[in-house]
């Protein structure tokens, strides 16, 4: 778990012992909220991308892809293009069958929503936007 009401705390809960542990590492991305995050089995590492922060109403969006390795507790920010725009407020899944990130929707305040799809390749630290045929 990362962040929430512009915080920029790390947290991992293991199902076994019912516990849940600040990690703290070193290096993390900004305090923000209306982020998404999602696992990446093959990869082993947790993608987070974008997200806003500031009061409700007048949030300002994120548009910067990070990666977490719990192994290491280490965040590293990817520096990708072309990757989808500052947006918080969308929703990220991992696809096992692709064994990609996906990402959908969200925009830049809360009027402004996009149906965009974008995929990231953890292996190669790249954004593509996938697009529909009419």
């Amino acid at each position: 778990m990362f962040g929430g009401a512009d915080l920029d705390d790390t947290w991992t809960y293991h199902a076994r012992t019912n516990e849940w542990k600040e990690m703290r590492p070193t290096r993390a991305p900004s305090g923000r909220q209306y982020h998404a995050m999602a696992y990446d089995e093959r990869a082993d590492r947790v993608v987070l991308f974008g997200g806003a922060a500031g009061p409700q109403g007048v949030e300002t969006p994120f548009g910067d892809t990070w990666m977490y390795d719990l192994a290491r507790n280490e965040w590293t920010e990817v520096r990708a293009a072309p990757a989808p725009t500052m947006r918080g407020w969308h929703a990220m899944a991992y696809d096992a069958v692709l064994g990609r990130v996906v990402l959908f929707g969200g925009g830049p305040h809360r009027d402004g929503y996009r149906a965009e799809t974008w995929v990231f390749d953890t292996t190669a630290s790249s954004w593509s936007q996938l697009t529909t045929s009419p």
